[in-house]
């Protein structure tokens, strides 16, 4: 697949939970090797839109395409083994087991029954080198982490499906500024190593750092799309959403 070819394509997506809809006729695509940013109100649909693309949720209309193939409503285990991996707004650790363990049931969970634990093991150790979590805190079980350590084994498992794309549920939150620095340049890293990464974030400076075009939702709607310096200058955007025209550096 040639580089900046289209990876994964939202066509005119609706989702409803009874009267409320969710989602209304979203459409965007995302291009191989693309860090793409998401943004909206908190309830806009930004997280609605993740699980449907991940078959946690199956939509109402439209469909997801990946890699030009049809995944619409596939159980989550084809699509994160078709190539998309997640993480979650709140880490979701497996609390009992230690950090080095929750990396190596995402590469199982990846392979399949092809896994061979004392590979899975030493692909999971590689993985947090990755990310850069701490080796002295591998063996600790992931319920005494800090919210940073957690951030990155969230990463680190998900990485560990061996994904194509990576879709990040705001991997900033709840972070002080000096870990979210150390955050934006972790997911820069992951672009960098190959991965097409979709990123929701509500941390503005951070991700008009990191996106090269950014996709907006306001009550389920798509209200604008563009790079950073176009968005951070839309009204419709700055009404919904921003408050204010924010810096956006150049890319």
């Amino acid at each position: 697949m040639a580089l900046g070819e289209v990876h994964l394509r939202i066509e005119n997506v609706t989702k409803r939970f009874g009267g409320l809809v969710a989602l209304k006729d979203v459409s965007f695509a995302l291009n191989k090797g693309e860090l793409l940013g998401l943004i909206g109100p908190n309830g806009s649909g930004k997280t609605t839109l993740i699980n449907v693309i991940t078959g946690i949720y199956r939509p109402d209309g439209g469909r997801v395409l990946l890699n030009g193939g049809e995944i619409t409503g596939l159980k989550p285990y084809k699509i994160c083994r078709m190539g998309i991996g997640r993480t979650y707004q709140i880490p979701r650790l497996f609390s009992a087991m230690t950090a080095l363990d929750n990396v190596v049931v995402g590469a199982i969970f990846g392979k399949g029954r092809k896994a061979d634990l004392g590979e899975m093991r030493r692909k999971a150790a590689e993985l947090l080198d990755f990310v850069d979590f701490p080796k002295l805190r591998r063996e600790e079980l992931a319920g005494k982490l800090t919210l940073m350590e957690s951030k990155k084994l969230e990463l680190a498992r998900a990485l560990a499906t061996d994904p194509e794309i990576l879709l990040a549920d705001e991997p900033l939150g709840g972070l002080n500024p000096v870990e979210i620095d150390e955050a934006v340049e972790l997911i820069r890293k992951i672009r960098d190593s190959g991965k097409t990464v979709l990123i929701i974030e509500h941390v503005m400076r951070a991700i008009m750092k990191l996106a090269e075009r950014i996709v907006v939702l306001s009550h389920g709607a798509k209200i604008a799309e563009g790079e950073p310096r176009e968005i951070a200058n839309d009204e419709k955007v700055i009404e919904a959403y921003l408050g204010e025209r924010i810096y956006a550096p150049s890319q």
